[in-house]
């Protein structure tokens, strides 16, 4: 959409005097730049040109190329006539621009931002809405527009009051069912954690091996197993005690001399304790 350009003290003379059938008017060189660039197709800026007699002209500049820019003449009530050199031409504010800015744009948040319309409760609407008026009630939380035949009537871009409440409906029940879900996860990972912990000491009461077996925990993580291995001998997860009288339960593989577990046995009665957070078998 095509914008109106603005930049402060905006003003020159003319470097050549132009008739008035002429569209293209230069200023002094280098000055140029003083005045709007118009990077985007559509955008154009108001200049006045103004004599020692007073006569004045609107031209709407369409296109600048450095010191010479495009026009259209004779605007805003005014009529194209003849300029001569040294003439003075101006950025100012005229009643086109003001139209141009108040019934034409709509304006913007910021640069990338979302256009500004009017908001206010209902109460605020005005007295006398015309067709084509559009705002954002904030009581209703919709946007509005207003008809001749119709009154005011919700438009695109927002719910109902009834939507909105269904919407906040249908969000606590996903919420609920969510967090029905993860205390369900919850409560079947403490399960899982109980029956694991549980395991942890299900050792069998007669265990014998040899050099090439170590104790390990079983797949299913019911307990602990007796399983062949052509490596050195190790208890995985457990330790010899200092007095050499238990296996101490530890978190990984310990590394153990070979010669001290050439055979070894646990026997019928026995023992299990928790020492330390640690679980120890007593042979």
């Amino acid at each position: 959409m095509a914008d109106i350009k603005f930049t402060n003290f905006a003003q020159s003379t003319l470097a050549a005097g132009v008739d008035d059938e002429a569209v293209t008017i230069a200023v002094e060189p280098g000055q140029g730049a003083r005045f709007p660039a118009l990077t985007v197709v559509g955008d154009f800026f108001y200049l006045t040109l103004e004599n020692a007699s007073l006569d004045r002209e609107i031209v709407k500049v369409t296109a600048r190329l450095n010191d010479a820019m495009t026009v259209v003449r004779g605007q805003d009530g005014t009529y194209a006539r003849m300029w001569n050199a040294g003439d003075p031409i101006a950025l100012r504010m005229n009643a086109a621009a003001i139209e141009q800015m108040f019934n034409q744009v709509v304006r913007r948040a910021d640069v990338d931002g979302s256009a500004l319309i009017p908001q206010g409760t209902t109460a605020e609407r005005g007295l006398t809405p015309a067709a084509g008026y559009l705002r954002y009630n904030t009581d209703l939380e919709q946007f509005e527009g207003y008809s001749n035949l119709t009154g005011w009537g919700r438009i695109g871009g927002d719910a109902t009051n009834a939507e909105l409440e269904a919407r906040a409906a249908r969000d606590e029940a996903e919420a609920a069912q969510t967090a029905a879900e993860a205390a369900e996860g919850a409560a079947s990972a403490a399960q899982t954690a109980a029956e694991i912990a549980a395991a942890s000491i299900n050792i069998p009461n007669s265990l014998a091996g040899e050099s090439a077996n170590f104790l390990r925990v079983k797949v299913d993580e019911t307990g602990y197993e007796l399983v062949s291995s052509v490596a050195r001998p190790t208890f995985y997860g457990f330790k010899l005690s200092a007095d050499r009288a238990s296996l101490v339960h530890t978190v990984g593989t310990d590394d153990y001399d070979v010669a001290e577990y050439t055979t070894w046995a646990i026997g019928d009665g026995v023992s299990y304790s928790i020492v330390n957070n640690n679980l120890v078998i007593n042979l």
